[in-house]
Formats: structure tokens, sequence, C-alpha cells
């Protein structure tokens, strides 16, 4: 259940740079939970649930984003 909750997430992700995006922290802490560590585990979970070929550029751009480093720590 997590897992397609953590792809419906994805591929819901707004546009405007994932900074901006209030989607970031749910997909980081989904992504946490269920043991994703890195942008290639993201996106192979998502085309799990949806075909690749429907996979939006923004989606895998953001997810390379979201998983590239550590998460950000707040002030």
């Amino acid at each position: 259940m997590a897992g397609a909750l953590f792809a419906m997430k994805c591929r819901a992700m707004r546009i405007g740079g994932v900074e901006a995006s209030g989607d970031v922290e749910d997909i980081r802490r989904l992504g946490q939970e269920i043991g994703i560590a890195d942008a290639a585990s993201a996106i192979a979970l998502v085309t799990a649930f949806y075909p690749a070929h429907r996979l939006e550029p923004k989606v895998q751009f953001g997810l390379e984003e979201i998983f590239a480093g550590p998460p950000e720590t707040g002030p």
C-alpha cells in the first residue's frame, strides 16, 4: 500500500521546482519508510504501478533531485 501511495504522490508532483513543492517532504518520508534510497529505485517503483512511457519528465527529474543527496534539514 505504501508503494502505491509513493507512486501516486510522485506522479502528482507539482511543477515549480522541488523546493517549492509541498510534495517533496512526503515523497522523502514515504521513500524512507519503504526503503527507497536513490532515484533509480524510486523511478523503478513508480513504473511498477504506471507505464514507463507515461512517466512525465518532471517526475523523473524531480525524483533525481529529491534523492540526489541527503535530505535538507530545517533551520
